[in-house]
């Protein structure tokens, strides 16, 4: 399993040939995880293109995809009242108003799934550093999904793991911390 990552950058003021900036620069992360025939079956057999690797609660892009929608709804409805004045022309807008609200949602979510890693995926991040910490935790989660699919291999059959006794004060701490 390989991960490739891509890197570009938006909105650099130094190349822009207007005298002002239009905004600090954005960058953009694309991620993607390259698997062998055998990773491919694995994934295949037991459908892990549909598991969801992180999930994050977003409640404020929630309202922000909402707000898009709302305002696709609005202009929608704007230029298609003045061709129409029919209800079609507001169910459209309202279908338009959804679809628009969904794909800001989508295209702004950090929640990932091993379909997003597949196919590919773009991150946008605010910094440098929010990018470098966007890819350290890529990096960890295909590493999880990496390990979960090396053990899927021998789910059907059986396999031992020694537990080897702790020290008395090993003990302790692990019963204490519960680690």
């Amino acid at each position: 399993m390989d991960l490739l990552f891509r890197r570009s950058q938006t909105g650099d003021a130094q190349k822009s040939p207007l005298p002002f900036s239009l905004g600090a620069p954005s960058f953009k992360l694309w991620a993607k995880v390259e698997l062998t025939p055998d990773e491919q079956r694995i994934l295949t057999h037991y459908r892990f293109d549909k598991a969801l690797l992180i999930e994050a609660t977003q409640p404020e892009l929630i309202k922000q995809a909402g707000m898009a929608g709302f305002g696709a709804f609005l202009l929608s409805y704007l230029v298609l009242a003045s061709i129409s004045s029919s209800e079609a022309m507001l169910v459209l807008s309202f279908i338009l108003g959804c679809v628009a609200g969904y794909i800001y949602f989508d295209k702004n979510r950090d929640s990932v799934w091993v379909r997003d890693l597949i196919a590919g995926r773009y991150f946008t991040c605010p910094s440098i550093i929010e990018l470098a910490r966007k890819e350290a935790w890529l990096e960890a989660i295909v590493g999880y999904l990496r390990q979960v699919m090396k053990s899927a291999e021998t789910w059907d059959g059986v396999e031992t793991i020694p537990v080897k006794p702790m020290d008395k004060e090993a003990a302790k701490r692990f019963m204490i911390q519960g680690l």
